[in-house]
């Protein structure tokens, strides 16, 4: 899982991010993630923590969710998720020594699966609003899925609770957790930057166009791109000043946003950022990216999986403390 074409089987990229438990409506109750979590396993147990998206084309399944306790004591969940898409390609193999290719064939009612870890603390940050998590990076099963399955299988949990408040005018009014995966901040772009070397850049606009057919009345927006590679002759230390002239210039020229990529000599993932090119919107100095690590492992674990892998949550239960 994870970027297997940059990874090695038995290497994993784990990204940081706070789970928001804002209530919904806004001036409704805070409601306290551990009530969701023994219905979460309810549901688990059952197999009714499954959610089909797009079209039919995919289903997301919490498959095995587990209790489980940090170094230092703290109470956390880990589960593992599975994705099963009717379009991924078939695996294939190669043979080392002949050449001779191999595609595993589907059974009846199979699809293509990628599976995800994830560890939650149930320990809330001051605001009782954030609780931290972390999640196995897999390539094409990211954060804005698992988010949607939380706030799908959360507002299921509280229509099946009655969960209600009472407002000033004595009105009952139902209410859920918007359930909201938000990135934790890690190193500034200056600092990651300074050690690293800057790969491309990607200038980036949605514009109103005339393509020049009749069919163009009904298209809203284009984007128009400009990619721009960095060679490696830009001395280290100064890709930030390099950002930040390209960014005046981007503006100039009418583009909207900016893509970066640049190599941490510190991880063996590329790491990206994304930019208004309006200074006065986002300071490319203070730009955040997601909080990463990159975890080692013993075994190689494959793509899919019935069971959560022990080493695995044992490497990054101790990362939401």
């Amino acid at each position: 899982m994870g970027r297997i074409d940059m990874l090695r089987a038995n290497q994993r990229v784990i990204l940081h991010f706070d789970l928001v438990m804002t209530p919904f409506p806004s001036d409704g109750p805070i409601l306290p993630l551990s009530d969701f979590i023994a219905p979460l396993l309810q549901r688990i147990e059952a197999g009714k923590a499954v959610h089909i998206i797009d079209d039919e084309r995919r289903v997301v399944r919490l498959s095995v969710g587990r209790k489980i306790r940090t170094t230092k004591k703290k109470s956390a969940i880990a589960m593992l998720f599975c994705l099963g898409d009717r379009e991924k390609a078939d695996p294939g193999f190669t043979n080392w020594t002949t050449g001779k290719v191999r595609v595993a064939e589907r059974n009846a009612g199979e699809t293509g699966g990628l599976c995800l870890h994830a560890v939650l603390s149930l320990e809330p940050d001051k605001d009782q609003l954030r609780y931290r998590m972390v999640i196995e990076d897999v390539t094409g099963f990211g954060r804005s899925i698992i988010q949607a399955f939380l706030r799908h299988e959360f507002r299921k949990i509280s229509e099946d609770a009655g969960a209600t408040f009472e407002r000033a005018n004595g009105n009952i009014i139902k209410t859920r957790p918007l359930v909201e995966l938000v990135g934790h901040g890690s190193d500034l772009l200056k600092n990651s930057l300074a050690s690293g070397r800057l790969l491309n850049v990607e200038l980036v606009d949605y514009v109103t166009t005339n393509l020049g057919f009749d069919e163009a009345q009904y298209i809203k927006t284009a984007r128009r791109d400009l990619r721009l590679s960095i060679a490696k002759s830009l001395p280290e230390g100064e890709g930030l000043t390099f950002i930040e002239k390209l960014q005046l210039f981007a503006r100039k020229k009418g583009y909207e946003k900016m893509l970066i990529r640049w190599r941490d000599p510190s991880l063996q993932k590329p790491q990206n950022a994304q930019l208004d090119t309006d200074p006065a919107k986002s300071d490319a100095s203070e730009a955040l990216f997601v909080k990463s690590i990159e975890i080692d492992l013993d075994a190689p674990l494959a793509e899919v999986s019935e069971d959560l892998c022990d080493e695995l949550v044992k490497k990054m239960k101790d990362l939401v403390e």
